[in-house]
């Protein structure tokens, strides 16, 4: 499992600009790219509606994230992460922990709205792995 997610700076304040649009709600999207055995790239960021619009949990509509998962599909995109907001420090709570096994090595991007910072995780074998954020000016390209 790669163990360090790029991101530009731009989709970082990308993220932070809608979870400020929808505060005190969760914020919450998928996050595509492509995984090297080395790091994870994001090269889009789909935001989705918190259909539970709750300051301590999201919810999106089945309906749209299938919609957006057969989008990334077509466009050879694979899913590299789920992203929502927290109004917590950024790391996983409860519920995030409960949900986190469904998704396999999917890392999760959590946002803090107390300090606007940013962590990743991921669950393996039941234990909750940190991964590294680095933050680029330009997306990462293969030659």
């Amino acid at each position: 499992m790669p163990m360090l997610l790029t991101l530009t700076k731009k989709q970082a304040e990308s993220l932070k600009e809608e979870a400020r649009r929808n505060y005190p709600a969760e914020t919450c999207g998928l996050l595509f790219g492509r995984k090297t055995e080395d790091a994870t790239y994001v090269e889009r960021i789909a935001f989705l509606p918190n259909i539970a619009s709750s300051p301590v949990r999201f919810e999106v509509d089945p309906v749209q994230a299938y919609r957006v998962l057969v989008e990334a599909d077509k466009m050879g995109e694979d899913l590299v992460a789920i992203f929502h907001s927290h109004p917590a420090p950024a790391e996983p709570s409860c519920i995030d922990l409960n949900h986190m096994h469904l998704w396999g090595e999917t890392l999760w991007l959590i946002l803090s709205t107390l300090d606007w910072s940013l962590a990743a995780f991921y669950m393996k074998n039941n234990e909750i792995c940190s991964v590294e954020i680095n933050f680029t000016e330009e997306q990462h390209r293969e030659n």
